[in-house]
């Protein structure tokens, strides 16, 4: 019992005042370490956005130059794949591969996935995933041109096989200009993506 009077005489002898200026100072302190954590989190988060916007505007300056090269390529290669398969000569395909991956999808991916949310707005997001989209359709293109130049087999006119490799050039004709148009668009979304991102 005793020690319950001593707790009951200890409340009576606190100063409210001093309590409640006590508890003012807690609340503050506690008030101001969130902030202050709050401040650092936001910090954090703008620099991760900053180097992440930074990279991809420099990788997408790069690849706005290289898709831009590959839709000006395939014009003149087109051209001249059409003429020889109009005068009945077949193009050396043997030569047409592309390894794969060569594009940095699966770091566009990353970036859309597990940083998007906290680097990118909707504007922004939208046409980087039709972006990565193209990107693919791309490579998917360039495997079709690599099976075709598997495939391919040097025939004269009086071969048997030549009929098939007439046809397998006519489709290579196509997934070429195929890759050029995609490569045009890529070119041309690089740099519109590059221009909202000033």
């Amino acid at each position: 019992m005793s020690r319950l009077r001593r707790i009951s005489q200890w409340v009576r002898d606190l100063n409210p005042v001093a309590v409640a200026v006590e508890l003012l100072i807690v609340f503050v302190g506690v008030y101001l370490a969130f902030v202050l954590n709050e401040y650092q989190e936001a910090e954090r988060n703008r620099e991760k956005r900053e180097t992440v916007i930074e990279l991809l505007r420099e990788g997408l300056e790069q690849y706005g130059r290289l898709f831009e090269g590959y839709a000006q390529f395939h014009t003149a290669e087109g051209d001249r794949l059409r003429l020889m398969l109009a005068e009945g000569e077949l193009p050396d395909l043997g030569g047409a591969f592309y390894v794969a991956p060569q594009y940095p999808i699966d770091v566009i991916n990353h970036v859309l996935t597990n940083e998007s949310l906290e680097v990118f707005d909707t504007e922004l997001y939208i046409p980087l995933t039709e972006y990565a989209a193209r990107m693919q359709r791309i490579m998917s293109v360039e495997a079709q041109i690599t099976e075709i130049g598997n495939r391919y087999i040097a025939v004269t006119r009086s071969d048997p096989r030549y009929q098939e490799q007439r046809h397998l050039a006519g489709r290579y004709l196509l997934f070429m200009e195929s890759r050029g148009r995609i490569a045009g668009e890529l070119a041309e979304r690089s740099r519109r993506l590059n221009e909202m991102l000033q």
